[in-house]
C-alpha cells in the first residue's frame, strides 16, 4: 500500500479512536461527578487538569440535559 494511502487511513483511524475514547472519558467523568467526586480528583484520575475536567464536563452538560423526544 502506498505511504500516502496508509497515512491517510491511519489518520482517519486515529480520529475515530479519539472520538470514541473522548466520549467514554467524558461519560466516566460525568459519572464520577454524579457520585460526588471533586474536579481535582476527576482530573488526577483522568490525567488532565481540574480546569480541563471542568471545561469538558461543562461542554457535555447541554447534550445530557436535552429532553428525550
Amino acid at each position: 500500500m502506498a505511504p500516502a494511502v496508509r497515512l491517510r487511513r491511519l489518520a482517519e483511524l486515529r480520529a475515530m479512536l479519539d472520538e470514541v475514547t473522548g466520549a467514554a472519558l467524558i461519560a466516566a467523568m460525568a459519572d464520577a461527578r454524579g457520585e460526588g467526586w471533586g474536579l481535582r480528583k476527576i482530573g488526577t484520575s483522568a490525567g488532565i487538569s481540574h480546569e480541563q475536567a471542568r471545561r469538558l464536563l461543562a461542554e457535555d452538560r447541554p447534550a445530557r440535559e436535552q429532553p428525550a423526544r
